[in-house]
């Protein structure tokens, strides 16, 4: 049963795109290297980036999904970051992954 009504707008998925190991963004020339760097990404995980957003225009809510799948394994980690994907800063990523140590 659907109760997304009762929040007046939807939040869905206006973009999704899986990246191999070997390739880089093609939205944000620095956020790979922070993923390695802060989240430790390593070299043999693919990334899934979603970005969650409304299809009410006078709602500013975006939130991008990181999610880093090792070979063979159906769990991804997963990285929830409070904004638009192309507007993520290095602190974003290092607030985020402190966050969920705690």
């Amino acid at each position: 049963m659907d109760h997304s009504h009762n929040q007046g707008h939807n939040h869905k998925a206006i973009y999704r795109k899986t990246f191999l190991s070997h390739e880089n963004f093609d939205f944000h020339s620095k956020l790979k290297e922070w993923l390695e760097k802060y989240w430790r990404l390593s070299p043999e995980e693919s990334i899934t980036v979603q970005e969650l957003g409304c299809d009410d225009n006078s709602c500013p809510v975006y939130e991008t999904i990181v999610m880093a799948y090792l070979p063979g394994k159906d769990t991804p980690r997963i990285l929830k970051l409070g904004k638009a994907k192309h507007l993520l800063t290095k602190q974003d990523i290092v607030f985020s992954v402190e966050k969920q140590k705690s």
